[in-house]
């Protein structure tokens, strides 16, 4: 599909190979920047953009890290109520990632930042 994860960061990570054959990978990294586009049935593709201080932690198994991740979107909206001028609002809305890839949280979040309204009409 059309969903991807684009990640900018770094980190100290340790990889170990025993002598089993099992990978293990120990560390976190952390993201500066990044995008992810995300499409669900009732929502249309979007691209939100990756927090920083958002982070992936492997503590052993390489396939199953710890994500904290958070990816926001500015978006605008009229809002007002009926018979008053209505005003142009922005909200931030986005995807929270939480917990292990094999058990993953996800959250969506709306948020609305200082008001900074503009009049319309």
């Amino acid at each position: 599909g059309s969903n991807y994860m684009l990640l900018e960061g770094g980190g100290d990570l340790s990889f170990q190979y025993t002598p089993q054959g099992d990978m293990l990978l120990t560390g976190r990294y952390s993201l500066m920047s990044g995008e992810m586009k995300y499409q669900i049935p009732i929502i249309p593709l979007k691209t939100f953009n990756i927090q920083n201080g958002s982070y992936v932690e492997w503590t052993g198994n390489i396939m199953n890290p710890q994500l904290n991740i958070t990816a926001t979107e500015r978006v605008r909206a009229s809002v007002g109520e009926d018979g008053k001028t209505s005003r142009i609002v922005g909200f931030d809305v986005g995807i929270a990632l939480s917990q292990s890839l094999e058990n993953l949280g996800l959250a969506f979040t709306f948020r609305l930042p200082r008001m900074r309204l503009c009049k319309t009409s």
